[in-house]
């Protein structure tokens, strides 16, 4: 797992319709968050902004690298951030957060066939059992024509720890940006409603996550990041960073094995 401070990004400033610059922040560490808290802008330059340093910042990391070489330590965003999304009242500040980047060989607009699964169980390992998707705000087919800015889906998730189940809510907003060479990038944040319980040893108490991907070479730049706070008997936060990257590489490997094979 590598911390971020000694990767930084030289600045990069779009202006806006306004006139003004949009700053997307230099290190990973805090652009990570900004594109949680900048998603609702209705600026294009203020994601856009954070593509481009994204991208940047991508091509100072070997891709093919082992999944903790490419695996970074991030901060949360405030509370006011996700205060209208969540039922809980937990504070993200107590959240673990981990990206992780990876070279998908599929372009951005093939993922979206995993990410609209009425039945997502064969692309997330973490939940074999359930992973029921509906499409509760757009239209597929009018998002990938971009007639529509916006898709939204809700999925009821069993994840499973060893003998342990915990269902919850997950929302999942997906919306477009453009690169500096004018390609689309598709961009997700997720967030779990509430806090859920599998028992006194199992405790999701806040979860949120942005999945990124952008145009790279045939196929797409993934950067995925999670927010985590989880009570897990025994795990202390250094062993949920350890998880959360192996988690996310995990689902990496499911999905562009599902995609090899014809998308199901």
């Amino acid at each position: 797992m590598r911390s971020t401070p000694a990767l930084i990004l030289a600045p990069l400033l779009l202006l806006c319709a306004c006139g003004g610059p949009v700053v997307a922040p230099e290190a990973l560490q805090d652009l990570s968050s900004y594109f949680y808290a900048r998603w609702p802008d209705e600026d294009p330059a203020a994601l856009e902004a954070g593509v481009a340093n994204l991208t940047t910042f991508a091509d100072q990391v070997d891709l093919d690298a082992k999944p903790d070489d490419r695996s970074f330590v991030v901060n949360p965003f405030t509370r006011d951030v996700v205060a209208e999304l969540v039922e809980h009242d937990r504070d993200p500040a107590d959240t673990v957060g981990v990206g992780i980047l990876f070279a998908s060989a599929f372009p951005p607009v093939d993922h979206l066939a995993h990410l609209t699964l009425a039945d997502g169980t064969p692309v997330e390992p973490s939940s074999p059992d359930r992973y029921d998707r509906i499409i509760i705000e757009g239209d597929l087919d009018c998002f990938v024509a971009e007639t529509c800015p916006i898709l939204r889906t809700e999925a009821q998730v069993e994840r499973k720890y060893l003998s342990i189940t915990v269902l919850y809510t997950l929302r999942k907003e997906l919306r477009w940006a453009l690169t500096e060479d004018g390609e689309r990038a598709l961009l997700a944040r997720s967030w779990n409603v509430d806090s859920a319980s599998g028992g006194e040893n199992f405790w999701i108490l806040q979860g949120y996550s942005i999945d990124l991907f952008l145009p790279y070479e045939q196929g797409a730049l993934r950067y995925q990041v999670s927010w985590q706070e989880t009570e897990i008997g025994g795990l202390d936060d250094e062993d949920m960073t350890g998880a959360l990257s192996d988690g996310m590489q995990g689902v990496f490997d499911a999905q562009e094995e599902w995609l090899i094979e014809g998308g199901g």
